[in-house]
């Protein structure tokens, strides 16, 4: 009987290694014995058995010294600023309880692999346990398990029905803490390419680009700019077949809506009476290829250039048209016939440029700038003019949300292999996209840009001895990542027993 060492990364680890004699044949059999805490003193430390004593002669197992033991005075040193930037706002705002709510017996892991959604996300799912072993994150949960079968395992356990619902009921109520007593929502869609064989997975010919993958939509609350809700369709699936069932869910979850900005896909005039009849009021812009679109556009916009219509928005001037309208069936309401004047000019200028190598005639170049700049909005709400612009750009806020869950949380590209896995790395990233916004509304207009300060919270270090943690001296890029989160970054944090 002998004890074996090997080393991972800063970490040694130990393996109890017996022979026995089987049909006359010596046979070796290896038994973890978990990371080396004291080698001379041999005292280790596992899952199992927290920290204790073996000794390789007797054989015996026996518990830590209490007196304490002969060890380096430094023993890790960990990436620290960003993880315990991110976990201390997800613990100070009440998000941590929510994703908890999933499955509480996986509390340390899902915050952890929350975390590496948000923090590192390129990496696949099967460095987890590597990036939680150099990070901040092995101190606060040190007992994560992260190894890829553990991930996997763990991913179809929160994309199943309960799991999901428990993790609404507790995170729309969070929202509902933060929102102005509205439910004022916008509803946009995002395709999830794909090559994973399960029936969410489909061709898609969406705008004029085709490819597998599956739907996503976003529900987002717009006085938090927080996502608060998805559901998930197969790839060939229209987006205007998904609303309807879209607002029932959230009015089941406890989240009925009473305004919703849409995206042009979501017009119909099936969605027109349903949200009618639901009394959901809405804004939405037009494709050009309906008959409203064409209609307004036909008998209003000869005349539209009026001073009385125009209007100063966000820095530019933009001529609005109210007129009122039957939207469908027994529907009425507004179409805002719209002329952006900057989109105009530089729609403009390109054309120029290409009217020249095609060889376009004056008819033809003058027929193409009069639709240039011109958009067309549809509500069934009375709105005024500089109010329905406001309205309008606010739907800019969920694609902003889907850029941070693509670019920053890990929603891109998809991993997984099944559709339980896949809404359980859907739920993980809606909670780390959640995370990232929340942290982005508090960071001053004037700081860096958020990847760039969680990068320098990030190369402040920390060291891991045996009874605290010392911290590295922060930057004032850090700092300032700090203050926005409301935390000031301590210079040492004391270690409980057996978080080692």
């Amino acid at each position: 009987m002998f004890v074996s060492y090997s080393s991972k990364g800063d970490a040694v680890y130990a393996r109890l290694v017996t022979s026995r004699r089987v049909d006359g044949k010596v046979v070796k059999e290896t038994s973890n014995l978990g990371r080396v805490v004291d080698r001379e003193g041999h005292v280790f430390r596992s899952r199992e058995r927290g920290t204790f004593t073996f000794d390789p002669r007797t054989g015996e197992f026996g518990p830590a010294p209490s007196g304490g033991w002969p060890r380096p005075a430094e023993r890790l040193v960990l990436d620290f600023g960003d993880a315990w930037a991110l976990d201390s706002l997800a613990s100070s705002e009440g998000l941590w309880p929510a994703l908890d709510a999933a499955s509480p017996a996986d509390s340390d892991e899902l915050r952890c692999l929350c975390l590496h959604y948000a923090l590192a996300p390129s990496q696949p799912n099967c460095l987890a346990g590597c990036w939680w072993e150099g990070s901040w994150a092995r101190v606060a949960y040190p007992s994560a398990r992260l190894a890829s079968q553990r991930v996997s395992e763990l991913l179809r356990r929160v994309g199943d029905e309960a799991a999901q619902r428990r993790f609404f009921d507790a995170y729309l109520a969070w929202v509902a803490d933060m929102a102005d007593g509205t439910a004022r929502v916008s509803v946009d869609s995002t395709g999830l390419p794909n090559s994973s064989r399960m029936p969410l997975t489909a061709i898609s010919n969406h705008n004029g680009e085709v490819s597998e993958e599956c739907r996503l939509t976003y529900v987002l609350e717009q006085s938090t700019g927080l996502p608060v809700y998805l559901r998930v369709a197969a790839g060939n699936v229209v987006d205007v077949t998904t609303l309807e069932r879209t607002f029932a869910e959230l009015e089941v979850a406890g989240l009925p809506a009473s305004w919703a900005v849409l995206d042009a896909g979501y017009w119909s005039a099936g969605n027109v009476r349903a949200m009618e009849s639901a009394g959901i009021k809405f804004l939405t812009r037009l494709r050009p290829n309906v008959r409203p679109y064409k209609r307004v556009v036909a008998e209003r916009l000869g005349g539209i250039r009026k001073a009385r219509n125009l209007v100063a928005h966000g820095g530019r001037y933009v001529y609005v048209d109210r007129s009122e309208a039957e939207l469908a069936p027994g529907v009425r309401g507004w179409l805002y016939l719209c002329v952006d004047m900057q989109t105009r000019g530089q729609e403009q200028r390109r054309l120029y440029v290409r009217a020249g190598r095609r060889g376009l005639t004056p008819e033809q170049v003058h027929g193409r700038m009069e639709r240039m700049g011109v958009f067309v909005l549809a509500s069934t709400a009375d709105m005024a003019a500089p109010d329905v612009l406001d309205a309008y750009h606010a739907r800019q806020r969920i694609e902003q949300v889907f850029d941070v869950g693509k670019n920053y949380a890990s929603l891109l590209p998809v991993r997984v292999h099944s559709e339980e896995a896949l809404r359980g790395h859907l739920l993980l990233t809606f909670c780390a996209t959640a995370l990232l916004c929340r942290l982005q509304s508090r960071m001053p207009a004037k700081a860096a840009p958020m990847p760039q300060a969680l990068a320098a919270a990030r190369n402040q270090k920390c060291k891991v001895y045996g009874s605290k943690v010392i911290t590295c001296e922060p930057t004032s890029a850090a700092n300032e990542l700090y203050r926005a989160v409301g935390a000031a970054c301590p210079v040492e944090i004391p270690l409980p027993c057996g978080k080692k």
